[in-house]
């Protein structure tokens, strides 16, 4: 098999991937994993079986709403792979998307910080936890803060995106709209 196949081949897999993710994401049933209730489905609702059904479990248990970013990640991997965009530093891209998912639920179960329940539902166990470690020390305005910053260089790592372009670009285009008027 030579490089362009290898190449094609990795890029189906994430393909599937993104495909099989977001399907098990969008037709999850909390009454399909029999863990924290006691009226479970009496057959598997998810699209994807049982398998995707544990899997967009796991995904919203530990990250809550920001489960989303997994079939995004793995559709920008997807395109980058498939235009040999990315470098090969596949350690700094896996320690990117780590802080991308916990910063992400952090900042997700910050903003309902009021609510005990609808911070596990919109950042995870992982959100819960982490801004709670952040809030008791930093205070709300200080996790605000070094959350979002790690959110955006932690962005930069698992996407290998570059911010500062981008923020020139949408400066440009809002400078040249109120020009314009």
């Amino acid at each position: 098999m030579n490089e362009r196949q290898k190449q094609e081949l990795k890029t189906f897999i994430f393909l599937a991937i993104v495909v099989f993710s977001f399907i098990s994401l969008i037709s999850y049933d909390p009454n399909d994993i029999g863990f924290f209730t006691s009226n479970t489905n009496p057959n598997i609702q998810n699209w994807t079986g049982g398998i995707g059904a544990y899997f967009a479990w796991f995904l919203y248990m530990s990250f809550g709403y920001c489960a989303y970013l997994f079939p995004l990640l793995a559709l920008i991997w997807t395109f980058a792979e498939a235009s040999e965009a990315f470098s090969h530093k596949i350690v700094f891209r896996i320690i990117g998307v780590i802080i991308l998912f916990i910063s992400s639920a952090s900042l997700f179960s910050l903003i309902t910080i009021n609510s005990p329940t609808a911070r596990i539902n919109s950042g995870g166990i992982s959100g819960l936890l982490f801004s709670n470690l952040l809030h008791r020390y930093f205070g709300t305005i200080g996790s605000y803060i070094l959350v979002s910053t790690l959110f955006i260089l932690s962005l930069h790592l698992a996407t290998e995106f570059l911010i500062w372009p981008l923020l020139a670009g949408m400066f440009s285009k809002i400078k040249w709209a109120f020009k314009k008027k």
